[in-house]
């Protein structure tokens, strides 16, 4: 080929080219210039596009199980997978504090005891104080029927003393055989008491010196590590704890050896001895009030008819007084003959007719002092008789009031104090749960308490062998989780809290129940936009969003408003600055929320505020809107390759679409002169 052919060759190739770039679509090899649309009629929607956030709301609150120091806590603001250590807590502390509460347990459980024995001293006292009254009670009730009751008379007093006799001597045998009972049941309780104290005293050494050990326990493990390692304080500290440990542990000893006496058979005999003597106490009491109860009607009776007793004297004396005036009367009669017959004096018969006259007057004064004896009480006397009853019943429930008043101060004592014992019981098993030291320590009291136990305390024991079967669970279960230890029960963002103005560390204290780390697991996220206060009149709680997220590949959510701010603020306020315009802080949630979602992404919102029903519309890109004309437009139609301009009436519909309102029918086609777009 010569070099003028080759030249042509590359002149036409080189033409070709510019021609081909020439007649090259600008924007793509597929895609045409204009996109044809047709008019619509129907429902058309207007939509609200926001952007907004994707936020956290309701926190899950992790606290802390117990006071201690921050060993560690996670970085704020990071994500945790279920199951990563958020924060560490030291053991020391909460370690200490059982022990105390032990300690203090101990010496409530003494205390109850103690109360208890008072209030049983305390309600024998007042018992015989309202017993003593109650008799006195009785006794001015039997009064009272004595002086209402009329005497029958004759010889019922003395059938009465006969009946009495035998049963006097029954009553007499019978009180005697129970002064000797409650003796023997004295001496009995006694040394049963006695026996029981000693029992106590040792169980309280045990505990004692098991409260000892925890404590000094507690003290080592707080100065736990290398000497080395310890300040001169913290290593006197440490060696004062081991000695206080030494020391309790062989107290702890001696204490478990002496039990190993027969203690234990010698309270169970004593035990046995008291009940038999508190049987025997109570039949020969039992039979002493029957006896009373036998005999005291006669008492009342006999009591009854003494008030008689001066009125049968009274009957003799008149008996004896008439006959008397009888023998006077014929005395005179005789006298009288006698002077008659001038045999006798006048004299003799005026003495004759003094006796007469003496007789007389002393058997009208018998008969009337025989007419008051029969008579009975007099109104005053029954009025003085009732009057004392009723003094005496009155004393007789004040002493019944004071006897439960005193009782229920007793037991609201002992109420208080088993509270006490209670909470610090409940306090000690919730807190030492989850420490296998301190499970350790509480079953090794448990299994002293249960070496303590009588061979009749059956109730206990099984109470006790199901506490230590409990607790070795527990125990099983602390040793695989450390207590100390709070992992994330969820995946999500960490925030954790603040301590004066700045976020909590390393060496600060954690309270118990307070909250160390808020964590956001991403089903807890929802969406908050800031509406315009323009358009924030057009939502409503409950209206529903379409939610787009870009940094998720677009992913689609739906959601409700859930709140709508009462009150707006600037839109540049939270950078310090301001734009005179004031939006509203809208609040949506997520249907469905997805695992992927972070706090902080981008979320793009549409919201329907107004829908028109059967109009004509097209998309907001077809329609050039007129700023000079308010409601007119353009819209380009007719050929296809070069469509013109074609004027309308419209009405925009926020930024998606326009109403036709003229100069378009249903179907016609317009086009979007996609060149125009960049």
């Amino acid at each position: 080929m010569t070099r003028r052919r080759f030249v042509s060759v590359v002149v036409v190739l080189m033409v070709l080219a510019v021609a081909a770039a020439l007649m090259r679509p600008r924007h793509g090899t597929d895609r045409p210039r204009f996109e044809a649309v047709r008019v619509l009629q129907g429902e058309v929607a207007q939509v609200l596009h926001e952007t907004a956030r994707i936020q956290p709301v309701d926190p899950m609150l992790v606290k802390c199980a117990f006071t201690g120091r921050i060993q560690f806590i996670v970085e704020d603001g990071v994500w945790v997978e279920a199951g990563q250590t958020l924060f560490v807590l030291d053991e020391d502390e909460e370690s200490a504090r059982v022990a105390d509460d032990r300690s203090q347990l101990l010496g409530v459980r003494q205390e109850l005891r103690l109360a208890k024995l008072k209030r049983e001293q305390s309600e024998a006292q007042e018992a015989a104080k309202r017993d003593a009254a109650r008799r006195s009670a009785e006794l001015e009730t039997l009064r009272a029927q004595v002086v209402e009751t009329t005497p029958q008379g004759g010889d019922t007093l003395i059938r009465l003393h006969e009946q009495l006799l035998p049963l006097e001597a029954e009553a007499e045998t019978a009180r005697t055989a129970a002064t000797a009972a409650e003796r023997g049941y004295q001496a009995a309780l006694d040394a049963y008491l006695a026996l029981v104290d000693q029992q106590q005293s040792r169980r309280d050494q045990v505990a004692r010196a098991q409260a000892q050990i925890d404590e000094a326990n507690a003290q080592l493990e707080t100065s736990a590590g290398s000497m080395e390692r310890l300040t001169a304080a913290e290593r006197v500290e440490r060696e004062r704890a081991q000695t206080a440990l030494t020391t309790a542990q062989a107290e702890f000893a001696r204490a478990q050896a002496a039990q190993a006496d027969d203690l234990p058979q010698r309270l169970a005999a004593a035990q046995t001895a008291t009940n038999a003597a508190k049987s025997e106490r109570d039949r020969t009491a039992a039979a002493v009030a029957e006896q009373e109860r036998t005999t005291q009607p006669l008492y009342v009776q006999i009591e009854i008819e003494k008030r008689g007793a001066t009125a049968a004297a009274l009957a003799l004396d008149e008996e004896s007084q008439r006959l008397a005036l009888a023998e006077a009367e014929r005395l005179r009669t005789a006298a009288a003959a006698g002077v008659a017959a001038q045999a006798m004096a006048q004299s003799a018969l005026d003495d004759r007719q003094a006796e007469v006259d003496r007789a007389t007057a002393q058997l009208a004064i018998t008969r009337e002092r025989l007419t008051i004896a029969r008579r009975g009480a007099t109104a005053a006397e029954l009025t003085e008789a009732h009057a004392r009853r009723e003094r005496a019943q009155a004393k007789a429930d004040a002493a019944q009031a004071a006897y439960e008043r005193a009782l229920a101060v007793q037991d609201q004592e002992i109420a208080l104090l088993d509270a006490r014992q209670a909470r610090l019981a409940a306090g000690i098993e919730r807190r030492s749960r989850n420490f296998p030291s301190l499970i350790e320590s509480y079953l090794a009291t448990l299994q002293s308490e249960r070496a303590l136990l009588e061979a009749d305390e059956l109730t206990r024991r099984s109470e006790l062998d199901a506490e230590l079967a409990r607790l070795q669970a527990q125990l099983v279960a602390a040793k695989a989780k450390p207590p100390g230890v709070q992992v994330a029960p969820v995946a999500g963002v960490a925030r954790v809290k603040e301590q004066d103005d700045r976020k909590k560390q390393a060496g600060d204290k954690g309270w118990e129940d307070d909250t160390l780390v808020e964590l956001f697991p991403p089903e807890r996220m929802a969406v908050l936009v800031a509406i315009n206060e323009v358009n924030v009149r057009l939502l409503k709680p409950g209206q529903v969003a379409r939610i787009t997220v870009p940094a998720l590949k677009n992913a689609e959510f739906t959601g409700v408003i859930a709140t709508i701010a009462g009150v707006g603020k600037d839109k540049f306020s939270d950078q310090g600055g301001f734009a005179d315009v004031t939006q509203f802080l809208v609040r949506i949630t997520l249907d469905q929320p997805s695992a992927e979602l972070r706090q902080g992404m981008t979320a793009l919102v549409a919201l329907t505020i107004d829908r028109r029903a059967d109009v004509l519309w097209l998309p907001r890109a077809a329609v050039r809107l007129d700023s000079t004309a308010p409601g007119k437009g353009m819209v380009l139609s007719g050929d296809a390759r070069a469509p013109q301009p074609h004027a309308i009436s419209i009405e925009p519909v926020g930024d998606d679409a326009v109403v036709i309102t003229s100069g378009l029918n249903a179907g016609d086609t317009v086009f979007i002169d996609r060149g125009l777009s960049p």
